[in-house]
């Protein structure tokens, strides 16, 4: 290969890598008012997780979900008693902006700064991974 075949080769592969959406930095971190799944300590009657994939799709217990039924599902969550803990993770790679929507959807429907023990973020010890 020649030395322009091999630049053009190079700029080709360079262009289609800027073709696919990323951030450049890290998300925000988890809220400072919600808790971490693993220091929880305390035994709840129901847990409910929320996954958010690399690939954009959201998970409620491994299962899809769209944004309409995960707020349906939150709201639903709120009205319980007791009312069951929400945990969100999300996939290396997931978009930032996305997280911080489902935290932000979280926040109200939850409302997590009164009580931000039924809000956490990560995953508990031993809990199992969302389904693939």
């Amino acid at each position: 290969m020649d030395g322009f075949s091999r630049w053009g080769a190079l700029a080709s592969v360079a262009l289609l890598a800027g073709c696919q959406p990323h951030d450049e930095r890290a998300c925000s971190p988890a809220r400072e008012y919600w808790h971490n799944p693993a220091e929880a300590g305390e035994l709840e009657p129901l847990r409910n997780r929320v996954t958010l994939r690399r690939d954009g799709k959201i998970l409620w217990n491994g299962f899809n979900a769209s944004n309409d039924q995960i707020a349906q599902l939150l709201a639903a969550s709120h009205k319980l008693t007791p009312e069951p803990g929400v945990y969100l993770e999300a996939e290396m790679g997931a978009s930032c902006a996305d997280l911080d929507r489902m935290r932000n959807q979280m926040d109200t429907a939850l409302q997590c700064r009164i009580d931000g023990r039924k809000c956490l973020e990560g995953l508990p010890d031993g809990y199992p991974h969302s389904r693939r």
